[in-house]
């Protein structure tokens, strides 16, 4: 089992996605966080960095944390500089363990070929708000107030707690 991040458009019919396993996903994940953790200031930047996060395996559980880019909480140039930052190795010190550079090196590029693709009509505002408001529905999903960060490894918490803690 694996999963999927994909770039649907009805608009302009463009249907594009890829597959990564498990454990690439993980590891992509996590130095997505780094670096965002590294470059975020807005609150918007933050919430990136927080939904990418939540797609975490620990907490949503093997093959189920594919996602569509069209749900981000979008700020397009925030998530190329955080996609460069991570092929910059950009906080991997942090990590405890080395990724395997090729083929996280391989996702991030198919993740930034699709983000680079994606244009303001795409972006589905209304993903955005639901996920806003995910913690009021259910307080289990409400992400820890004033944007906290690990202790350990620097990247902003999730409802889950840290993303690279959670790898463990």
């Amino acid at each position: 089992m694996g999963n999927d991040v994909s770039f649907k458009s009805k608009e302009r019919n463009i249907d594009k996605c890829f597959y990564m396993s498990n454990t690439l996903t993980t590891v992509s994940i996590s130095v997505l966080a780094l670096s965002g953790s590294y470059f975020a200031k807005s609150i918007r930047e933050k919430e990136i960095v927080m939904w990418l996060s939540e797609h975490d395996y620990a907490v949503c559980g093997l093959g189920t944390y594919g996602f569509e880019i069209t749900e981000i909480p979008w700020v397009r140039e925030f998530v190329l500089k955080i996609i460069d930052g991570a092929l910059k190795k950009v906080g991997w010190e942090l990590l405890d363990y080395e990724p395997f550079e090729e083929g996280v090196f391989k996702a991030l590029n198919e993740f930034k070929n699709l983000i680079l693709m994606i244009e303001s009509i795409d972006v589905i505002e209304s993903e955005y708000c639901e996920w806003k408001g995910y913690g009021d529905i259910n307080p289990i999903l409400k992400p820890p107030e004033g944007f906290p960060k690990c202790l350990k490894h620097g990247v902003y918490l999730h409802f889950g707690g840290c993303v690279i803690c959670n790898d463990k």
